[in-house]
């Protein structure tokens, strides 16, 4: 791909993914979502509920979850699960910015 090329990927950390429109999650480019399992459930609910919506529409998601990960996990949480979700956003971002 092109270095002109619009948006590639989107991480989501901790993200109000109930700002996105439903409608537009068949659109978004490749997407990976870490979800912390102990976050407040209202973020959670929502990332839930466009991760649904989103399979539906057959968006191409890849979802982590941390079920003992608190908000904030990728600073505060120094567990396997947390070095594993960094690892593996790494690879993801770039797999998706190869320019191969």
């Amino acid at each position: 791909q092109a270095l002109t090329d619009p948006v590639r990927c989107v991480v989501a950390y901790y993200a109000a993914l109930d700002a996105y429109p439903a409608e537009n999650s068949g659109r978004i480019p490749p997407m990976l979502i870490a979800r912390a399992g102990l976050d407040t459930p209202s973020l959670n609910d929502a990332m839930d509920t466009f991760v649904h919506q989103a399979l539906k529409k057959n968006a191409l998601i890849d979802v982590l979850n941390h079920p003992d990960g608190q908000h904030v996990f990728d600073c505060r949480d120094d567990h396997a699960r947390t070095r594993d979700i960094l690892r593996r956003t790494v690879e993801f971002v770039q797999n998706h910015l190869s320019l191969t």
